[in-house]
């Protein structure tokens, strides 16, 4: 009887062993895990960050005149029985996109100054 109780002692103990050894596995790889998804959590932030950044750079006023110059349709609404085309539309200020055309031209005239500044033409 003894020796059964010593064998289920010991047995008792290297399975203990074994479930120690198992936990701190697992908590090593959960350990592990969770390091690797705050680095990639970092990157992504990091990657956002810089997006978010080189889209604040951006004036959006320049973009949009220049997209307004570039794109020369013509369209509208004429209603029923004032379709011509002979008409003219006139146009109308909606806001701070009216004044796209004028700032587009500025903005030429200042990429045509600077040009002249740094490259004059020698006669």
């Amino acid at each position: 009887m003894t020796e059964l109780l010593a064998f289920a002692i010991f047995a008792l103990t290297v399975i203990s062993v074994m479930g120690i050894l198992f936990a701190l596995a697992l908590r090593q790889s959960v350990r592990d895990f969770a390091q690797q998804l705050d680095a990639l959590d970092q990157r992504r932030l990091a990657e956002v960050q810089s997006l978010l950044n080189r889209l604040m750079t951006i004036r959006w006023e320049d973009f949009i005149a220049v997209e307004e110059t570039t794109a020369e349709q013509e369209g509208g609404f004429f209603p029923p029985g004032e379709e011509s085309e002979e008409e003219t539309m006139v146009t109308q200020s909606w806001g701070a996109l009216s004044q796209t055309r004028r700032r587009a031209d500025i903005l030429d005239e200042n990429e045509q100054q600077l040009l002249m500044e740094d490259f004059p033409e020698d006669k």
